[in-house]
């Protein structure tokens, strides 16, 4: 008797812990990527983002990444002639993801992304292990 009632219980803990995995990583927010656009557009030259208030990282040896709030554009320069492309990464909210630079040493890239208004976003770069952060608002 306890040896029928041992095997559907063994099943099902089975059952229930398998659930649990496909649950628990169903839940978790994933990576939006983007392959960026090329732009002619630059923020630096012409002074865009600092008259706005946008937010710019400063400072990685790979490149720069920008946020235009006016239209929720993540803009990605490759600043290291590497032959390697450079990834912006934000997150705000529950949305996470990378706009990823192929266009390749000096150029701009954007990825247009359609934000909730006046929520906290963070950009960043990460070079070496290193991760420059710019905190902003979209």
């Amino acid at each position: 008797m306890r040896r029928r009632l041992a095997v559907p219980m063994v099943s099902a803990a089975v059952a229930i812990g398998i659930l649990g995995v496909f649950t628990g990583s169903a839940s978790a927010a994933s990576w939006e990527v983007n392959t960026g656009i090329e732009t002619a557009y630059d923020p630096d030259e012409l002074g865009y983002f600092n008259q706005r208030g946008d937010a710019c990282a400063i400072g990685s040896p790979s490149g720069r990444v920008c946020f235009d709030r006016g239209d929720d554009g993540i803009y990605v320069r490759d600043e290291k002639n590497d032959h390697k492309s450079v990834t912006g990464y934000w997150l705000t909210g529950n949305r996470k993801g990378k706009c990823v630079n192929k266009a390749g040493f000096g150029k701009w890239v954007y990825c247009s992304k359609n934000f909730t208004d006046h929520k906290a976003i963070d950009i960043w770069l990460e070079y070496n292990g290193h991760k420059f952060l710019v905190t902003g608002n979209t």
